[in-house]
């Protein structure tokens, strides 16, 4: 449930995006052709608004461009915050599962009966299946880092940083789990 609504947020920070990159490269073509108006009224020699006219003209042009970049700027860390904040809700989740985790294997009571060499490959296989489960969501996770990388280039080094340090966490895991292999063989 949880993934399907980060992939819903993800749909809409892209549909936001795609919108603003629409609405600059407006303002961008209204403002080279407010230019080239003006700049072709004063060579044909017409009157135009007046030097004072324009440049006040011009001056509230800016302002409007400058708005439109904070607003642009705020969404954008609106985005980073909720990405944050979205990067511990993940963490959390994977440190409560872990802890659950080690609280079954480790206390697990011997069945009667049963012996430990089967009481440890049970709980080898319940190993198995969360450092699987473990090692898939740090590979979606480092995925998901680089496709934000990509996707916005002026945060790309703090991405690219938590996509080191998923993979870093993901070949602790791997070195751990050959370790584990080796001493049960």
């Amino acid at each position: 449930m949880e993934a399907d609504r980060s992939d819903a947020e993800h749909v809409s920070v892209a549909a936001a995006d795609e919108r603003e990159r629409t609405a600059d490269k407006r303002e961008k073509r209204f403002s080279v052709w407010a230019d080239r108006l003006e700049r072709q009224a004063r060579r044909l020699g017409q009157m135009t608004s007046g030097n004072r006219q324009s440049s006040f003209e011009a001056i509230k042009r800016a302002r409007g461009l400058l708005e439109a970049s904070l607003e642009r700027l705020d969404r954008s860390e609106g985005a980073l915050r909720r990405a944050n904040a979205r990067d511990k809700r993940d963490q959390r989740t994977v440190e409560r599962e872990t802890a659950v985790s080690k609280r079954q294997l480790t206390s697990a009571e011997p069945v009667p009966g049963e012996d430990l060499e089967a009481k440890a490959r049970r709980l080898n296989r319940r190993l198995a299946a969360t450092v699987s489960t473990l090692d898939a969501t740090l590979g979606a996770l480092v995925d998901a880092y680089e496709r934000l990388a990509l996707e916005r280039p002026q945060h790309a080094a703090e991405y690219r940083g938590r996509a080191e340090r998923a993979r870093q966490a993901t070949a602790n895991l791997r070195d751990t789990e050959l370790t584990g292999d080796q001493d049960s063989g």
